[in-house]
């Protein structure tokens, strides 16, 4: 309005649909929707792996993640993939060194990742940036 001015700023906290409707002084009128989306953060609630975790052996790698599409790597290699906030992979074979990493991703593709590393000490889910 010419009391408001030209812009109005809105932070909605969930996707809002607004109107804007102008008109002219003959009292035509035309009117515009314009979608605001609010995509939710990436969050990577867990990552582990579960079974005998030895090496040669069959390891299942479980991750609890939301906000996103979930990729599981080893080591390059895209080993599984989730939309549903879960995922879940059994390897057959554990290698020492293996490094296991959970990436997630929005939609306006804001991304974290949290790896989960195999070697002589005991597994560890560390965050990585």
């Amino acid at each position: 309005s010419q009391a408001n001015g030209p812009a109005i700023e809105v932070r909605p906290q969930a996707s809002t649909k607004y109107t804007l409707t102008a008109t002219n002084a003959a009292g035509g009128t035309v009117s515009r929707d314009l979608l605001v989306k609010v995509v939710p953060p990436p969050a990577i609630k867990s990552l582990q792996g579960q079974g005998a975790i030895g090496f040669g052996q069959a390891v299942t790698v479980i991750g609890q993640f939301s906000g996103g599409k979930a990729e599981l790597k080893r080591g390059n290699d895209v080993i599984a993939s989730s939309e549903d906030g879960s995922l879940q992979t059994q390897v057959p074979s554990l290698k020492e060194g293996d490094i296991f990493t959970l990436v997630v991703t929005n939609e306006a593709g804001d991304s974290v990742a949290r790896t989960l590393n195999f070697n002589s000490a005991p597994a560890v889910a560390a965050p990585q940036k």
